[in-house]
């Protein structure tokens, strides 16, 4: 059986600005830890920052914006069938750079230990057709509970070979996130995890997915409401939440609007009760959320809500 193609998604890799500045670089030994949602985390240089977006992590180093796309750095996600060990995974990374037009492999795909297992490192080199400087692309990548977790990097070549130790170092430190939160709540634990059929099922259903929620209210002219609550299930039982909402009225004499962004995160487990499936959800707070699972013809219902369950 052939194997689902897992990367081909990245498709905003290709949009990338080919314009360049002069390199910066820094030899700030500190480094600083970003636990991903998605159940692993990475170390980068003190100095650099993170910007966390729903689909990527953008990496900025000193005096780089995320407007500012003369050097790009990304972490990138996407559920695999495979481990990095696998040649396959090596196949599909090529693949996937193929279809930039404009660059070529340079030289072999090359092999690093991570902290959770094994890396791959390929090169890809263009020109930038504008100034005619020479530019290439750069990808680290490795495998976390068939999660790949690829370090994208463009920018003209020289500057990528200024910031090498770092990206080299970015890569390295890759690893499987400890379950801190998921630990201290005892919400799975080997003593409570359930080991029902109910329960297990419902868990590989669930597990490592993002549910998201929809609702929507209109009354006619007068206004409507809307909201949108994403949540991730991560592998090691944490969780992830984001609610999005947003209120309109339109009356005589008085019209307006309002919205708002409400974030929570915790540990999460499933266990069945009297026949039927609970999802169990502890906040950081302390509070804890039962609710009731339900297969209608292949959908999925949480609380008798239609609920869409899509890879993270």
């Amino acid at each position: 059986m052939p194997v689902r193609p897992f990367l081909l998604s990245f498709s905003f890799l290709f949009l990338f600005v080919v314009t360049f500045a002069q390199p910066r670089t820094t030899t700030a030994p500190a480094r600083k830890t970003f636990n991903h949602p998605k159940g692993f985390s990475f170390q980068y240089p003190a100095d650099w920052r993170v910007d966390s977006q729903a689909e990527f992590a953008q990496l900025l180093p000193p005096g780089l914006t995320a407007e500012d796309q003369t050097e790009n750095f990304r972490i990138l996600t996407e559920a695999v069938p495979v481990d990095a060990a696998d040649p396959r995974f090596t196949a599909e990374l090529d693949q996937l750079a193929a279809q930039i037009p404009g660059f070529s492999k340079v030289g072999a795909t090359q092999s690093y230990p991570t902290k959770s297992g094994v890396g791959v490192r390929g090169t890809w080199a263009g020109t930038n057709m504008q100034t005619r400087q020479a530019i290439q692309i750069r990808m680290y990548a490795t495998t976390v509970n068939r999660l790949a977790i690829v370090l994208f990097a463009a920018g003209q070549t020289s500057k990528l070979d200024a910031r090498e130790t770092a990206l080299r170092d970015i890569a390295l430190s890759v690893a499987m996130t400890i379950a801190t939160s998921a630990q201290s709540s005892g919400l799975q634990t080997p003593a409570n995890i359930d080991r029902s059929p109910l329960a297990q099922q419902w868990l590989q259903r669930l597990r490592g997915k993002k549910l998201t929620i929809m609702s929507s209210y209109s009354s006619g002219s007068s206004g409507g409401m809307s909201s949108k609550t994403e949540i991730y299930l991560n592998a090691n039982s944490s969780f992830q939440g984001r609610s999005e909402s947003s209120v309109s009225i339109y009356v005589e004499g008085a019209n307006g609007s309002s919205g708002g962004v409400q974030k929570a995160a915790g540990a999460w487990r499933i266990y069945a009760k009297d026949g039927r499936a609970i999802l169990e959800m502890k906040y950081e707070n302390g509070q804890t959320e039962s609710s009731l699972l339900e297969d209608r013809n292949g959908q999925t219902f949480i609380n008798g809500k239609r609920v869409f369950v899509t890879e993270q």
